[in-house]
């Protein structure tokens, strides 16, 4: 089972326990905590290795462009890499929509 199958199963399984009123999932300290979330945030954006995403996807600037030459491909390639908790939203919000 490939990561986009797993992010599918794992939404759909979320789901259906918060339909059947089971407990949610404790959600990470930082979602609840904005001055961890914002100090975990600066921290990645300075980090060499995390090449957290573009602060304002509607003016990337040379992002997609530096990442790709960073991870030598294509800006194409690189704009479709999207990290686990996007695709996890795209499939939720694509779920929703099917389910409603």
């Amino acid at each position: 089972m490939g990561r986009i199958e797993k992010n599918k199963k794992l939404i759909i399984e979320r789901a259906n326990r918060k339909m059947l009123g089971e407990a949610e999932m404790d959600c990470p300290k930082a979602s609840k905590d904005l001055e961890l979330n914002t100090k975990n945030r600066d921290s990645a954006i300075k980090a060499e290795h995390i090449k957290y995403g573009p602060l304002n996807v509607d003016e990337p600037g040379d992002y997609w462009k530096d990442l790709s030459e960073h991870w030598d491909t294509t800006e194409e390639a690189a704009k479709k890499s999207l990290c686990v908790l996007v695709l996890r939203l795209i499939y939720l919000l694509e779920w929703m929509m099917y389910a409603w």
